[in-house]
């Protein structure tokens, strides 16, 4: 009998000069029993790989749930990953072998920890929490202090909740629209 297997891969990107190390030669390190593993690819450039999942369903929802917990990662500790590359497999996923010493900032331990803590967590986020999760750690890799500022709030407006506004402000603006609009007329 032959049984198909699937499997995930994730490349997370780490903004320069916030990368991670591990003090032994790049391998394989395995941070759950649950057929999920994280190597470092380089001290920016962090892969997490999953395998053995029955079906592409299941390893779908468990890859949602891994990258949901690393944008959670990243606003916990701070650091901005970003989604590189994410692909799901049939026949499980290939693995890069690397060597090697990596020096950075950040022992990669410090992520593990805390991805073991928010794991759980990361399967009760809504549509708007992680949109604002992947806002926020995008924002870690803004050029300018502005535009991170921009994407913050971006983020911010994800997680509040929409009223009406009140009449009186809605008459205001609109005769602040006329205004303008005679303004502009009168200009031209």
């Amino acid at each position: 009998m032959n049984f198909k297997t699937y499997g995930f891969e994730i490349t997370f990107l780490v903004p320069k000069g916030e990368g991670y190390y591990h003090s032994e030669k790049l391998g394989n390190i395995w941070i759950t029993p649950e057929k999920i593993q994280i190597k470092l690819v380089s001290s920016n450039e962090i892969m997490i790989q999953g395998r053995g999942y029955h079906s592409k369903e299941d390893a779908e929802r468990n890859v949602s749930k891994v990258k949901n917990s690393i944008l959670l990662c990243g606003l916990l500790l701070d650091k901005g990953f970003d989604v590189k590359d994410l692909s799901i497999r049939e026949g499980g996923v290939l693995y890069i072998s690397g060597d090697g010493l990596v020096s950075s900032n950040y022992p990669l331990s410090s992520l593990i920890n805390k991805y073991n803590d928010v794991i759980n967590i990361s399967e009760n986020l809504d549509r708007n929490q992680i949109l604002a999760l992947e806002l926020y750690n995008i924002s870690h890799f803004e050029t300018y202090p502005r535009a991170s500022f921009t994407t913050l709030i971006s983020a911010i407006e994800c997680l509040t909740t929409r009223v009406d506004r009140p009449k009186h402000i809605v008459n205001l603006i609109n005769e602040l629209k006329k205004q303008l609009i005679g303004i502009k007329l009168e200009k031209s």
